[in-house]
């Protein structure tokens, strides 16, 4: 979530890379494309200011429409056994990172992926 693996944390693109070379499922949301779409099985595009709202719509409980990129990465998310979450501060500022972090936990306990040890953000 609006971050760049590759530019911010290039070990982590890497494992992340290879997690998906060897059948990883990688949703990447950016309001931008990165190096990572290539692996990812679903890349979700939002506007810049709307980082929060694009988590909190891959929530399962989530009631309002949303776009096809986004139902794709909600279902994947749903049915994952474990879920690790990497998000940065990409176009934000302290306030919408936190705000980000805030949303990113969240997503983790609607969808039961918080507190396990192949879990976690």
């Amino acid at each position: 979530m609006a971050c760049d693996l590759h530019e911010e944390a290039p070990i982590w693109w890497l494992r992340v890379k290879q997690a998906a070379e060897r059948g990883a499922t990688v949703v990447v949301a950016n309001a931008r494309p990165t190096r990572l779409d290539k692996y990812a099985r679903c890349a979700i595009r939002y506007k810049y200011g709307e980082e929060v709202e694009a988590v909190k719509s891959l929530a399962p409980e989530y009631k309002a429409e949303v776009p096809e990129d986004i139902f794709s990465g909600s279902q994947r998310i749903a049915g994952a056994d474990s879920l690790v979450v990497f998000y940065g501060s990409d176009g934000l500022g302290l306030e919408g990172s936190m705000a980000l972090g805030r949303a990113c936990a969240d997503l983790l306990v609607k969808t039961a992926h918080l507190a396990e040890p192949t879990m976690g953000w």
